[in-house]
């Protein structure tokens, strides 16, 4: 990152536990494999800084960052500014020990920021949805980070999806990052954004469709 650019565009902050699909997750939207940070033998994220791309049809920067922590989320509140958003990215499937502290800890050191987050869940079997209602049937933390970001989620998918599926799954993504953008919070100074070099990416504009789950 370069701290010496203006902030231009609204960013997503794409963060959450190693292995989430985080960096997957930026490479399905941009459609091309950008953001290389895959462990080829585990399979899972091994970024080590946040990594910037600007989607340039969407006038939006899409942020991955490296497995959630004390030390990523103090540099997350340094550089958030006011049009910023938060995407927690949880493989829901099985949460285990590390996504659960994740969560707690997001909830206990990320108060300010609840009402600009927003859920975005792989691997999301353990889930139902009933008129787009969430129920997680196994996690109550899963379930009190859903109440603490004001019940926005999405389901975004990132293996064996048709591009029908995917372009369905993309504008939700985004139709949800400016419904979440919409909301003002208080931000002090420390935590205005000191802007950063961003790599520029095309994508395709699909027509909107909005959905909330299709279990």
């Amino acid at each position: 990152f370069s701290d010496n650019l203006p902030n231009t565009y609204p960013r997503v902050f794409l963060i959450g536990p190693r292995g989430a699909g985080k960096s997957a997750t930026v490479n399905t939207i941009i459609g091309k494999n950008v953001a290389k940070s895959t462990n080829a033998l585990r399979r899972e994220s091994t970024t080590k800084e946040f990594q910037s791309y600007l989607v340039e049809n969407r006038n939006w920067v899409l942020i991955d960052t490296p497995a959630l922590s004390g030390s990523v989320l103090k540099e997350l509140k340094r550089r958030f500014a006011q049009n910023d958003v938060i995407a927690f990215v949880i493989a829901a499937q099985r949460l285990q020990k590390e996504e659960v502290s994740c969560i707690e800890m997001f909830l206990k050191d990320m108060k300010t920021f609840h009402l600009r987050t927003f859920i975005v869940l792989t691997r999301g079997n353990n889930l139902k949805s009933i008129s787009n209602i969430f129920i997680p049937e196994n996690s109550l933390e899963l379930y009190n980070l859903y109440e603490a970001v004001g019940k926005k989620w999405v389901v975004f998918e990132n293996r064996n999806q048709t591009s029908h599926e995917n372009a369905r799954c993309i504008e939700n993504f985004w139709s949800v990052s400016h419904e979440v953008g919409s909301v003002k919070i208080n931000l002090s100074e420390e935590t205005k954004l000191h802007s950063s070099g961003i790599v520029t990416v095309s994508v395709p504009y699909f027509s909107k469709c909005v959905f909330l789950a299709y279990f």
